[in-house]
């Protein structure tokens, strides 16, 4: 059997229904009851030896969220506590929100790493009364796992980092769930001259190329039965958009009629920007740039200038 207390994150005792140990199950799916009426928590126990690492997604009349991963340790558990999240406020990688205004509708979270003896627990509070009452709904649900990058598509420009993170979704009973940031990530492609760390991306020069990289993710049958599926992710990153290749160009401001030092500086980097963008030595921008902000420390005499 189960011990019926466990601990919060932040240490509070906290007595749990008992279960069978047969009853650890990998997701679970729980009714969310009117937010204007009812306080809702879910609590999701990790029984396993080792940390456990899930997702949830909220699903009501009109929208959807997703919750970032939650990481679990061994023998603790974890409170999904919706109203914390709506107050917060955070955006989802697909930048939606918690509609505080939400009614009802369901709450879904599943396994995407690590330990798979979890119970989870929603308990339900009338927020005109001190009772409780909760739901323990789990079972068998089919899950099907995908690999995207995410934004699909990104273009910058020489030398600027930009969010491009690798992402495992999965489609299930219960809808679409995720995107949620992945490091389960087993090889890349990424062609020169881009850096990619599976969440950021920049480059030094002109390109425009695909990124991918691959995973392997749990995949469950209708019959509950699981297994390995190997997963393919991919985005296109493109530096330089609107001049990439383009050999003629004006240049984007005048260094000869700056307002300021600083505003002199700041042209001489928009210009060798553009040089890189339109492909040109990166030595030879450098060195261009080195002299542009040389000259307009000698005009201005480093006053208000930050220097190379």
């Amino acid at each position: 059997m189960v011990s019926g207390i466990t601990h919060l994150d932040d240490g509070t005792p906290r007595d749990i229904t008992f279960f069978p140990f047969g009853d650890v199950h990998t997701n679970g799916t729980y009714p969310l009851l009117d937010n204007s009426r009812y306080q809702t928590v879910t609590t999701v126990v990790n029984l396993g030896e080792e940390p456990s690492r899930i997702g949830a997604q909220v699903f009501w009349e009109g929208g959807t969220y997703s919750l970032a991963p939650i990481s679990i340790p061994p023998g603790a558990s974890h409170q999904i506590d919706l109203e914390a999240v709506t107050q917060e406020a955070p955006l989802d990688l697909l930048g939606r929100a918690l509609d505080p205004d939400r009614r009802a509708g369901v709450l879904k979270w599943t396994l995407l790493g690590g330990s798979s003896s979890l119970i989870g627990r929603t308990e339900v509070r009338p927020r005109d009364g001190q009772d409780l009452f909760g739901f323990n709904c789990y079972g068998c649900c089919w899950e099907l796992p995908s690999a995207s990058i995410v934004p699909s598509q990104v273009s910058f420009t020489p030398y600027e980092t930009r969010s491009f993170q690798a992402c495992l979704t999965i489609s299930d009973c219960a809808g679409t769930l995720g995107p949620f940031p992945t490091s389960n990530i087993l090889s890349t492609s990424v062609p020169s001259p881009f850096t990619w760390n599976g969440s950021t991306i920049t480059a030094p020069t002109a390109a425009d190329a695909d990124i991918s990289f691959q995973t392997q993710e749990i995949e469950t049958k209708p019959t509950c039965l699981q297994f390995l599926k190997w997963l393919f992710g991919f985005g296109r990153a493109n530096m330089c958009q609107e001049t990439f290749n383009k050999k003629n160009y004006k240049e984007p401001c005048n260094v000869n009629a700056p307002s300021s030092c600083l505003e002199c500086e700041s042209c001489c980097h928009a210009i060798a920007l553009q040089q890189l963008c339109q492909g040109k030595d990166g030595r030879v921008v450098e060195s261009n740039r080195t002299a542009c902000i040389g000259n307009c420390l000698a005009t201005w005499e480093g006053n208000g200038c930050e220097g190379p």
